[in-house]
């Protein structure tokens, strides 16, 4: 019998969950064994007012992935998910006066459909956008489907929303390296894909952001996002403060905005209250980015194929040589050095 899941922790809604059952059963199985042996009840899906944990939502997609070897399965099924299957939040984007603010609305009210992820979007040094889209638990091997997922079902909700079937972004960044499944990631968002990226995000051109929605209903709108407001403020998980905090700037570190003034106006704090919240939980602004940039700089070497100077810019630092200093400083050897070591162990491990 599935438990319920502990209000303390992060949960999905039945409504996420909206035609699971239909794609899993070409997989040819009973979708129900399969939900309860992941601790789902079939009944919860597609309903607004049941909920599973979030473990037991990625523990049936590392069964999709283990039993029946399909990684694209989260591609897949994010690629034919449509706005409205997403209830009170598809239907608010939809109704949005602008592209910008139905994305605004999604990042803002994505708990209430799936919580424990991060979503962001903010302004390149070009003239576009980064939407991230992130699983907060890296460690689960069921990160790179619900990544693929949500970034798949976002690029549906903007095709809706600006009135075009064949939108494609940018760009595609995925933290992971190519999957087997390229061709479907290729057919789904377009052939400008990265992979080993430190995000996984959609690249949107400025112009695609503020079109306009014709189509849109100004009072169902604000009746819509009126209730999504209530909704939210009912809603009892928030996720991890400083959990939060490290995502937000990462995501800052990213768009060359890594400063206490634009971590603290993300927050809505001012940078003297956010810098005592810090030390309060046992770290400092310079610490935290010091951290995060290792921890990108490490995740980009051993897995992507940019250049070092590249990953130095990336990553916000003047020169190459200014990235090498802190890197060696932090980790012992070299980004070269470190490079060579990690991935040589990968093909070791790949090929044994």
């Amino acid at each position: 019998m599935p438990k319920e899941p502990d209000p303390s922790s992060p949960v999905v809604s039945g409504v996420a969950m909206t035609g699971l059952d239909l794609a899993l059963s070409r997989l040819q199985c009973d979708p129900d064994e399969v939900f309860r042996s992941c601790g789902i009840e079939p009944d919860s899906i597609g309903k607004h007012d049941q909920n599973i944990s979030l473990s037991s939502y990625l523990r049936f997609y590392e069964t999709i992935q283990r039993d029946f070897n399909l990684s694209a399965f989260g591609a897949q099924f994010g690629a034919i998910t449509r706005p409205k299957n997403a209830g009170l939040l598809g239907y608010l984007a939809l109704n949005a006066p602008h592209l910008e603010q139905a994305i605004r609305d999604f990042i803002r009210f994505l708990p209430l459909l799936l919580q424990g992820f991060h979503v962001d979007l903010i302004k390149l040094p070009t003239e576009q956008w980064q939407l991230s889209f992130s699983l907060m638990n890296k460690q689960s091997i069921a990160a790179p489907q619900v990544n693929e997922q949500g970034l798949a079902w976002v690029s549906n909700i903007i095709r809706a929303v600006v009135r075009q079937r064949r939108w494609l972004p940018d760009q595609l960044h995925l933290e992971h390296g190519r999957p087997p499944h390229r061709a479907l990631l290729e057919r789904i968002f377009g052939l400008n894909i990265h992979y080993g990226q430190p995000a996984n995000a959609l690249i949107i051109r400025d112009s695609d952001l503020r079109r306009r929605n014709d189509h849109a209903d100004g009072l169902l709108y604000r009746t819509l996002r009126h209730q999504a407001e209530l909704n939210l403020a009912q809603s009892a998980h928030r996720a991890p403060w400083l959990e939060f905090v490290e995502f937000t700037l990462q995501q800052l570190i990213l768009a060359n905005r890594p400063t206490l003034a634009a971590l603290a106006n993300k927050l809505e704090l001012q940078p003297r209250k956010l810098q005592a919240r810090l030390k309060h939980s046992g770290t400092s602004f310079s610490r935290l980015l010091s951290q995060l940039r290792f921890r990108l700089a490490s995740r980009l070497l051993s897995q992507g194929q940019s250049s070092i100077s590249e990953i130095a810019l990336s990553l916000g630092y003047s020169e190459a040589a200014a990235f090498t200093h802190a890197f060696k400083h932090q980790a012992g050897e070299t980004p070269r050095e470190y490079r060579a070591r990690t991935q040589g162990l990968e093909n070791h491990s790949r090929y044994r």
